[in-house]
């Protein structure tokens, strides 16, 4: 296979995970677009599938997912095709990644058939003696600690999400959008977090989204680059139609190993032919959106040209009819059926 380009597509999921899944890129990324209060010295890829807490609960899957040494989670998202309720999808995000952090203790193991048998003997035999009245020796309660090891209190301890006390980890989502926000006017970066609306205040910033439009950066020149973000962002969009080295190298040492990650060349045989598998797949979809796109486009043109021109017959009828004309006379005028035209008010 001819080499057909340098750099594979930042914004197609093979391309993107794969050089987002470097460690030094995606530190240096998450740095520059978010600022964080506390500097980014490593950062953990984690699972990228979270599941639910049980069988019936929604999972969720993200394109990356990691944290930093301090704790936070970040969210890292690439979307392509717009969706309407994508704003609450970033909602549900965050949520869940919050929901996550409770920690779950350990379920206590069942008691084996021999403890049991102790737990019943041990109850059996202190049930004998408060018959007499006379026990020889104070009564202790039963409890489950009892029955599993006899003469043993009860667990030490509760679970550990007895122990938790509300403390939460800090949660990022960066989101990048091959297209505006539905219901919002079209911006190139929005910070969201929950606020005070009286005041404006900050309510808490454990739950952040970083949302970047990426069409509003397709007009960007090399020139006009002049914040971290927006190099990032301009490499992201334009990586796949360059020949030379990746910009701003001088300004971001990572983009060296951004390039890298990208570079059809270092590319394995494997990962060649699945990221062209992956672009034929989105290239087809694409077409058959838009053949049928076009298709309801013309056919509801047809249908409103079609309801257009019965509406202007009727509109004729009802002048001709308010002059008195005879009903066989608009009939034939129009095309419209005698009881038509009666109806018509």
């Amino acid at each position: 296979m001819t080499k057909p380009f340098r750099y594979i597509d930042p914004m197609s999921d093979f391309g993107f995970k794969k050089i987002f899944s470097n460690e030094e890129v995606m530190r240096a990324f998450l740095t520059d677009v978010i600022e964080p209060k506390v500097p980014i010295t490593r950062v953990e890829f984690l699972d990228k599938e979270m599941p639910g807490d049980i069988k019936e609960e929604h999972g969720v899957v993200y394109d990356l997912r990691c944290r930093t040494a301090d704790g936070g989670y970040f969210l890292v998202e690439m979307q392509k095709k717009a969706q309407k309720f994508f704003s609450e999808r970033i909602i549900f995000y965050l949520s869940r990644s919050l929901s996550a952090q409770l920690k779950k203790g350990e379920p206590e193991a069942a008691p084996s058939s021999a403890q049991l048998k102790k737990g019943e003997s041990d109850a059996a035999s202190l049930s004998a003696q408060l018959k007499k009245g006379e026990p020889e020796v104070e009564a202790e309660p039963l409890s489950t600690g009892s029955l599993q090891n006899g003469d043993s209190k009860a667990t030490e301890g509760a679970s550990a999400a007895e122990d938790w006390n509300y403390e939460l980890h800090p949660v990022y989502g960066v989101f990048l959008l091959n297209f505006s926000l539905s219901g919002f006017r079209p911006a190139a970066k929005r910070t969201v977090q929950w606020m005070i609306a009286e005041t404006q205040e900050c309510f808490s910033d454990k739950a952040q989204a970083f949302i970047f439009e990426l069409p509003q950066y397709r007009q960007l020149t090399e020139q006009q680059c002049k914040a971290q973000t927006d190099y990032w962002l301009y490499n992201i969009v334009n990586l796949r139609n360059m020949n030379g080295p990746v910009p701003f190298q001088d300004m971001q040492p990572a983009f060296k190993a951004f390039g890298n990650e990208a570079e059809w060349a270092n590319m394995t045989p494997a990962e060649r032919d699945y990221y062209q598998h992956q672009l034929d797949m989105w290239y087809t979809n694409w077409a058959a959106w838009e053949y049928n796109h076009e298709e309801g486009y013309e056919k509801g043109l047809a249908a409103g040209r079609a309801e257009g021109r019965a509406e202007g017959r009727a509109d004729i009828a009802r002048a001709m009819k308010a002059k008195g004309i005879a009903i066989e006379v608009i009939a034939e005028c129009t095309g419209l059926s005698a009881e038509e035209i009666r109806r018509l008010k």
